[in-house]
């Protein structure tokens, strides 16, 4: 199944402003890992698990080499936002 345009458009824009944000001397680690994402969400919510996956892969190769190092998304969570929609991740290794 290929990815939505939306999702395109999506991916691309957090891997913009994830360049933003991260040290390049630092990122991407390639040592086991643990995640926090903090979706705040507009409109209608979506998936947990589908946007965590999401996000593994958005950041494969600008935070981490491989999602397969995540261990754990403990903490993870939807919050409704319709003013200021973003993903906010704290990154533990």
């Amino acid at each position: 199944m290929l990815p939505s345009e939306a999702y395109l458009e999506w991916e691309a824009n957090v891997r913009i402003q994830a360049r933003n944000h991260i040290d390049p001397q630092a990122f991407p680690i390639s040592d086991p890992c643990h995640v926090e994402a903090a979706i705040h969400y507009k409109g209608r919510r979506a998936d947990l698990s589908g946007s965590l996956e999401s996000i593994g892969d958005a950041f494969e190769g600008l935070l981490w080499t491989d999602d397969n190092l995540i261990m754990s998304w403990d903490g993870s969570r939807m919050l409704k936002d319709n003013d200021s929609p973003r993903v906010e991740i704290t990154l533990r290794w």
